[in-house]
């Protein structure tokens, strides 16, 4: 095929393969390099390395192997664009992530890429993802004021739940919607949940556990309500041991495991 057809066809992860290969490793190394990022990283540089090579098969250049200049010029023209730092800098990763080092550094950390950030920094800063803080108060009234755990319709028994857990031992949504019940621990006055798999902030191998006490208000107690929400969704469940177990399932059939998403708008 032509390079223009290349371009095309050619994926991030296809880009990264052929370097892999040209450099003698082997399938196994292949396979363990290409796993090193999480799926949501990796989907999000996919995402990017398309814009980055629709803006270069515009003006002929190979981006697997574009000039510096090239890079800059992108990362601008995205800037101008109205495109905001978080987003530039994820296409900034994405790039790195594939064309050769510059004098031994990536093309991302490259000084000249740097202040090119510096520049977008200071013309745009970032603004706060949230403008606004929960009044934990307001949120302990409601939940007072509901009827108790057992009056509750499932949707509401459900969303107060997952602020419960939100309130009781601070996560991330991610977190909170990997919870299995294959991996809670119950001891006396507490449950252990154990979070299979990585979060998005973890750099390590270790297991996450986060722990959440019994409390003396049984309207504000974590370990109660849950105990209320297991019995009202155990006909969902499977029987079998093997089988996943998320804690918190969608309030419509099949009821399957909630999603970070759901997690936040409940």
């Amino acid at each position: 095929p032509s390079d223009s057809q290349r371009h095309i066809t050619t994926s991030r992860v296809e880009g990264i393969r052929r370097y892999y290969t040209s450099e003698g490793f082997s399938e196994q190394v292949k396979e363990l390099l290409l796993h090193s990022w999480k799926p949501g990283t990796k989907s999000a540089y996919d995402s990017a390395w398309s814009k980055w090579n629709s803006w270069c098969l515009e003006r002929s250049i190979d981006p697997f192997s574009a000039p510096l200049a090239s890079v800059l010029d992108f990362l601008a023209w995205m800037f101008f664009q109205g495109y905001k730092y978080r987003t530039i800098n994820v296409h900034r990763s994405a790039i790195s992530s594939v064309l050769p080092q510059v004098n031994g550094v990536s093309v991302g950390q490259v000084p000249i890429v740097k202040q090119l950030f510096r520049g977008i920094l200071i013309k745009d800063p970032p603004r706060p993802k949230y403008g606004f803080s929960w009044d934990i108060n307001v949120v302990l009234k409601h939940l007072l004021d509901l009827p108790n755990d057992n009056e509750l319709s499932l949707l509401q028994l459900s969303k107060k739940f997952t602020i419960l857990l939100a309130l009781g031992a601070p996560k991330r949504v991610s977190e909170i919607a990997r919870f299995d019940r294959r991996f809670m621990e119950r001891k006396e006055g507490s449950i252990v949940f154990h979070l299979p798999g990585l979060s998005k902030s973890q750099r390590d191998n270790k297991c996450r556990s986060v722990q959440y006490d019994k409390t003396d208000n049984e309207k504000l107690c974590v370990l109660h309500c849950c105990s209320v929400y297991e019995k009202r969704t155990e006909s969902f469940r499977s029987q079998l041991e093997s089988e996943p177990d998320p804690l918190l399932r969608t309030t419509k059939k099949p009821h399957n495991r909630v999603s970070a998403q759901t997690v936040s708008n409940w």
